[in-house]
């Protein structure tokens, strides 16, 4: 046998084994990042100019189970209020984008997250009884964080537990850019002006389903 034959014969032998389309496969699925989850869920506001509010949440996440981004949407409203003694009443609808990175960890279907970012967008007002009225659009703007817990829905009908999911959510909102309400003339007072609360929390609860 030739030199080059024995040299050729020990390469091969020394080179590493190419992996099967399979490998490939479950490889890339573990490696990659999670497709995206829809959420759909309630909450309740607390900290706005006028009392709590109410409305839908609607959430997109992208990335892995463990770390990931959630993009959301918030609309969130609240009955006419009395302000004053005089009988000023101000209602409010806030539209709001969220943006929240998350760290999770999670265990057969079930997952806890804990997520922290911020919100930014308008809030509507109508007013009831002012001479004057003031500014019926002013942009909102603050920081949030919530913690949520993941229960699976699937597991004692044949689904996937980590197919679809409820969803209990609890945190805090810090206003940052908020509505200022200045009501005049108000007998006693004088002026009067009614800001966002300085902290306030949220509650909410719905669905998780993953797109996968």
């Amino acid at each position: 046998m030739s030199a080059s034959m024995v040299l050729m014969s020990l390469l091969l032998a020394a080179s590493p084994p190419t992996p099967s389309a399979s490998e490939d496969v479950s490889a890339s699925e573990d490696d990659g990042p999670r497709p995206r989850d829809l959420e759909i869920s309630d909450v309740v506001v607390m900290p706005t100019v006028t009392g709590p509010t109410v409305g839908p949440d609607l959430g997109v996440t992208v990335g892995r189970p463990n770390l990931h981004v959630r993009l959301g949407l918030q609309v969130v409203g609240g009955p006419d209020r009395t302000l004053s003694p005089t009988g000023h009443r101000v209602g409010e609808i806030t539209e709001a984008s969220t943006v929240h990175a998350c760290a999770a960890r999670g265990r057969r279907g079930f997952r806890v997250r804990l997520c922290g970012g911020g919100q930014i967008g308008v809030v509507h007002l109508r007013y009831r009884g002012f001479e004057r009225a003031g500014h019926r659009a002013m942009p909102w703007g603050a920081l949030s964080g919530f913690g949520d817990l993941n229960i699976p829905l699937g597991r004692r009908r044949g689904v996937d537990p980590d197919r679809v999911g409820l969803l209990l959510r609890g945190g805090t909102v810090i206003p940052v850019l908020g509505p200022a309400i200045v009501m005049h003339d108000v007998p006693g007072a004088g002026t009067l002006v009614r800001l966002p609360g300085s902290i306030g929390a949220t509650f909410g609860a719905g669905l998780r389903v993953s797109l996968r």
